[in-house]
């Protein structure tokens, strides 16, 4: 799956391919990156946006997710408010 895809998943198609392993948490989180970049110079929708804090937790959520057996399901999934 391409990174530009990545962006239009719901919470759900993310997580099932998460557990799959389609693709990693920093993976999804780059690709949202991308698109937050990409736009919101137009939308302006983000005051702060702490890229390397993002990706460290995708990176740390990546590794605990080879641990964790029966997780929560919207685990390793970035939100933004």
């Amino acid at each position: 799956m391409e990174h530009s895809e990545l962006c239009y998943l719901t919470i759900v198609e993310a997580a099932a391919s998460l557990r799959r392993k389609a693709f990693s948490p920093r993976e999804l989180t780059e690709a949202a990156l991308k698109r937050i970049e990409s736009i919101d110079g137009r939308l302006h929708c983000f005051i702060t946006l702490p890229a390397d804090v993002a990706l460290h937790q995708a990176k740390e959520a990546e590794q605990e997710l080879r641990l964790i057996v029966g997780g929560a399901d919207v685990y390793g999934i970035g939100s933004a408010l």
